[in-house]
């Protein structure tokens, strides 16, 4: 999944891999830095010192930083929820959706149009979801710009012991157990 998503009216560039066991793994970028993020399914992991040095005011240099409540994390957890979003764009479209042929990166799709959502299909897999903006695309999501690829393609979770801090609590070098996921 790559694009734009605007998070509690805030713009974030994601770059991630998810599966359908909302897993994911890649790149969120804020306008204070870019982060990269592993979710395990669970816990969202991230690493991105200027990004936490500007939310934070705290180093944490380049450890993995388990910190529920950044943005970033959260923009994380809601785009692995495809149920979610999938109700969210069901309810903004109504019954007024149009379907049309179409093609997106020159792969031959059926353009779904309402008047705030187009979700462009490859066969039964969207490949673009384009919102309006102030269309509601989850809990904190709105104006929903991406690309889909690569289904249930194995996110990039790495195995062992990750160097990881659980903030607030300062608890720095604190290591979390393996992912029991098989990679």
């Amino acid at each position: 999944m790559t694009g734009t998503v605007t998070y509690s009216g805030n713009p974030y560039s994601v770059d991630l891999t998810v599966d359908s066991k909302r897993r994911a793994s890649g790149t969120v970028t804020a306008t204070s830095g870019t982060v990269q993020v592993v979710d395990d399914g669970n816990t969202v992991y991230m690493q991105g010192k200027d990004y936490f040095g500007k939310l934070l005011k705290f180093p944490v240099f380049d450890r993995w930083v388990k910190y529920p409540a950044a943005p970033v994390a959260n923009v994380t957890m809601q785009l692995t929820d495809r149920s979610a979003i999938a109700k969210a764009l069901e309810a903004t479209a109504g019954k007024s959706v149009k379907s049309k042929a179409a093609t997106a990166s020159g792969v031959r799709t059926t353009a779904l149009t309402a008047p705030t959502v187009t979700v462009q299909v490859a066969g039964s897999r969207p490949v673009e979801i384009d919102t309006a903006a102030g269309v509601q695309a989850g809990p904190d999501l709105s104006q929903l710009n991406v690309w889909l690829s690569g289904y249930n393609a194995a996110p990039d979770v790495p195995p062992g012991r990750m160097n990881e801090s659980s903030l607030p609590n300062r608890a720095l070098n604190s290591s979390h157990q393996p992912s029991s996921r098989v990679t």
